[in-house]
């Protein structure tokens, strides 16, 4: 039996907010990088690298290429912001080449600690840079002098560990690698694409979403007929394979998701199968939704996944329109935003209409939802908060809890 899906607009989210009988009492709300509270003008740009933190927070950064007509030259400006859901204006600027006037200097890679605190790199040359933190008050440079690899044209995603580790995902290709960073051992590998049963020497793909708290992520390699291996990069170096083109899939989506506990959402075609969206959650592989039965054509976008288990991803909801879905770890289904759909912009003070979605999108182990979303006003992050009301069993009084999730 297929379960009910509930469709919610953004203003019947916002309605709905503080409603106690309800099984979700979500909260909506948009910021955008043409706020003004925020001076970087150029949309697309605005939000490069978007992270979601376990505890709520939120963190991106972005350039903005500004040229000059006159001298027929232009200067790009790095910056990064860390702070809460809930506006621009709650949080801290981290990093401004343009603020502190060192133009040398390019923010390359980004991203969010165990602790939920931003660790990101600096470049200064091709051989050399600096790994940069933030506790919330001060940042600090516990790494510096070198690149890992020996050039920045090899660094992919960046990461700490809770102990305060730095861990670097190095492309090389025929070499790629997970790695410690150590201030007098130097590089520490911990895993290298050799694990990978018949991967060529293409290397592989990590995780949309980075790391997990223990620095294990899922990655996605090719073998010589470019059939797609996905599974797990374990901290000891092993590997988890979970789906193999030609084997027990027919297609595989090349985008993992991991969650900070180590749960792994990919997207695809289980041998003779339609199309679906999986969780791997260490012990087993399920389902959470197939493409056709639940909902209509997937985006290829994948889906990202908690802790807990819930999930979301884009697909067409009954109207055939892009829309961003949230399904819990029960099987229950919520329409969070469509396209088309408007949400206010405090820092705009006015409505945006969301026009796209892409690929950057994110959930947290406390029902915290972010996505990035082209908008009539341009690029734009918007935010829910799903919190399950106690003692609650439908959403509106409508039960939804179908047997959507099978495991494999």
């Amino acid at each position: 039996m297929r379960p009910e899906t509930v469709s919610l607009s953004a203003a019947a989210l916002i309605a709905l907010a503080g409603a106690s009988s309800a099984q979700f009492t979500p909260t909506l709300e948009a910021r955008s990088a043409f706020s003004s509270n925020y001076r970087y003008v150029n949309g697309s740009a605005g939000f490069n690298d978007v992270r979601l933190g376990e505890d709520g927070t939120i963190a991106w950064f972005g350039d903005d290429y500004d040229f000059d007509f006159t001298t027929y030259s232009g200067v790009t400006t790095y910056f990064a912001w860390f702070g809460e859901l809930g506006g621009v204006e709650t949080g801290t600027e981290i990093f401004d080449t343009f603020d502190d006037d060192v133009d040398n200097l390019e923010l390359e890679e980004f991203g969010l600690s165990a602790n939920n605190t931003p660790v990101y790199f600096v470049q200064s040359s091709f051989s050399s840079g600096e790994y940069r933190t933030f506790d919330g008050m001060a940042v600090d440079t516990p790494i510096s002098g070198f690149v890992p690899g020996g050039s920045i044209f090899g660094l992919d995603d960046v990461g700490q560990l809770a102990d305060g580790t730095i861990i670097q995902e190095i492309q090389s290709f025929d070499n790629d690698r997970f790695v410690k960073l150590d201030l007098t051992l130097g590089e520490i590998e911990y895993f290298n694409q050799s694990a990978i049963s018949g991967a060529t020497t293409s290397g592989f793909n990590n995780s949309a979403d980075g790391f997990a708290a223990d620095g294990s992520s899922g990655v996605t390699a090719f073998d010589s007929s470019f059939n797609a291996i996905l599974g797990v990069a374990n901290p000891d170096g092993s590997f988890t394979e979970l789906a193999r083109e030609g084997a027990n899939f027919d297609d595989v989506l090349n985008t993992t998701r991991t969650s900070a506990g180590g749960n792994i959402g990919f997207q695809g075609a289980p041998t003779g199968e339609s199309e679906q969206m999986l969780i791997w959650n260490g012990v087993t592989l399920e389902t959470i939704v197939t493409e056709g039965v639940e909902v209509g054509t997937f985006s290829s976008f994948g889906v990202d996944v908690n802790d807990r288990g819930d999930a979301i991803f884009v697909a067409d909801n009954a109207n055939g329109v892009d829309t961003l879905f949230f399904a819990d770890f029960r099987g229950f289904l919520i329409e969070l935003v469509s396209i088309g759909d408007t949400v206010f912009d405090p820092g705009l003070g006015t409505d945006i209409s969301i026009t796209s979605f892409s690929s950057t999108f994110q959930i947290n182990g406390q029902g915290d939802v972010i996505a990035r979303v082209s908008t009539s006003e341009g690029s734009s992050i918007i935010s829910f908060s799903l919190v399950p009301a106690p003692g609650a069993l439908g959403l509106l009084g409508v039960a939804g809890f179908g047997a959507v999730r099978r495991r494999r």
